[in-house]
């Protein structure tokens, strides 16, 4: 079946087609231009959108936003555009934006990288004209995309279209926290009250972890006031479910403020409380973050042997077979830790400790962060300073060159994406 609101145009490009399309990009002035978007909000099909843009490119209305050579070609409004445009009627106009929203929410859908037991809160539409393409498309064409992304949340809100508000936003999770954490900030802040106006308390929950969780990667402590009381609401919320895994999840989100802070005392406790909630809920990953955690808590405050039992328990469940492929990355991490653990529970054990270090740290070489790499390079330096000063000063030297080129805010800020 046709759909009436859509925007008819013959199949070559008029004059006519050429306004209708016009109007149509006008209600998305952050939006870019290309064939996809432009299909999506005047309802024609790909190639009728790609004619029209050249078209209207070369009748000065649009200009190229892209180098020449590049394809497809992403186009703007000229500057003397705005004058020319005529605006759509109310109906067109959201009838024009809901398409724009439901076909971000498919297209986000082919970017979602599954965590085990999350299901997605809100279904893609059919597919949209154009299809939807594979993951590394979708990723690329979200890149690419920023301002549709918010033009179509921003649409979702206006609309009181909650479950396009947070779905979308569900969807868009792993590629916002890759890259682009303002947008990622303002989808959770949409999403999160698009779940509260709708009432539905999955969704609220799930919204609640993105929020928290876009504030707990900020460096200020404003937003770490306000990630503490989302992941406490969190807690709340998931505590009246009965839902082990999110009780986990707002207790990892606290251990990761509190470690910010230098509250060891209280990360420590958050992080033993989340392996244990992780544990009954089945979620090896989370259970072996948590323990992770715990395990360099204990380091912190120098209670050796409980480390080594954390770091132990952390191992055990990175080899679990359900744990994702990113498993020997932090069976390193927690190699590395509990080696430093044991070159302080007396001399004989010192050589065994190092030994650890070196292969966790051969193991991290190729795998994981700069921060974690100069982490252990600074365990093992602590561990060769009575026996070996200068390689202990070569060691740390190396630790403050990859500093230096190390964007993770917190040490396990790139956790997030494995356990939410």
């Amino acid at each position: 079946m046709s759909d009436p609101t859509a925007l008819t145009a013959p199949p070559a490009p008029n004059a006519a087609a050429r306004e209708a399309l016009t109007a149509a990009l006008a209600c998305a002035p952050h939006a870019a231009i290309d064939p996809d978007s432009a299909a999506v909000l005047a309802g024609i099909s790909w190639e009728q959108a790609e004619l029209l843009l050249r078209d209207l490119a070369d009748d000065g209305v649009l200009d190229p936003a892209t180098p020449a050579g590049v394809s497809p070609v992403r186009y703007r409004f000229a500057p003397n555009a705005p004058a020319r445009v005529r605006a759509l009627p109310g109906p067109l106009r959201e009838a024009a934006l809901r398409r724009l929203a439901e076909w971000t929410l498919a297209v986000t859908s082919t970017t979602h990288r599954r965590t085990p037991g999350r299901t997605p809160l809100t279904a893609p539409p059919a597919p949209p004209n154009p299809a939807p393409f594979p993951h590394a498309q979708g990723a690329a064409w979200l890149d690419a995309h920023t301002g549709t992304v918010r033009t179509a949340l921003d649409a979702a809100a206006e609309h009181r279209w909650h479950s396009l508000a947070y779905g979308i936003t569900d969807h868009l999770w792993t590629w916002l926290t890759d890259d682009t954490p303002p947008l990622w900030a303002e989808a959770a802040r949409i999403g999160l009250a698009a779940a509260e106006q709708a009432g539905n308390e999955a969704a609220l929950r799930r919204m609640l972890r993105c929020s928290a969780a876009s504030r707990t990667l900020s460096a200020t402590p404003r937003d770490h006031t306000q990630a503490t009381a989302l992941w406490e609401r969190l807690l709340e919320h998931a505590t009246r479910a009965d839902d082990l895994t999110d009780q986990g999840r707002a207790h990892f989100g606290l251990a990761l403020i509190a470690s910010e802070e230098h509250h060891t005392r209280d990360a420590a406790s958050h992080f033993t409380q989340a392996a244990e909630a992780w544990h009954k809920a089945d979620f090896p990953p989370g259970a072996g973050m948590a323990l992770l955690g715990a395990g360099e808590a204990a380091c912190r405050l120098t209670a050796w042997p409980e480390a080594i039992e954390y770091l132990d328990d952390a191992i055990d469940q990175f080899r679990d077979p359900s744990f994702p492929a990113s498993s020997e990355q932090h069976e390193a991490r927690a190699r590395v830790l509990r080696g430093h653990a044991l070159t302080h529970t007396g001399a004989q054990h010192v050589p065994t400790g190092i030994r650890a270090m070196t292969l966790g740290l051969e193991m991290l070489e190729d795998r994981d962060t700069g921060l974690w790499q100069a982490k252990a390079l600074h365990h093992l330096a602590d561990a060769l300073t009575a026996t070996d000063p200068d390689e202990a000063t070569r060691l740390r030297d190396r630790a403050t060159g990859l500093l230096r080129h190390t964007a993770h805010i917190s040490d396990y800020s790139d956790t997030l994406q494995l356990v939410m």
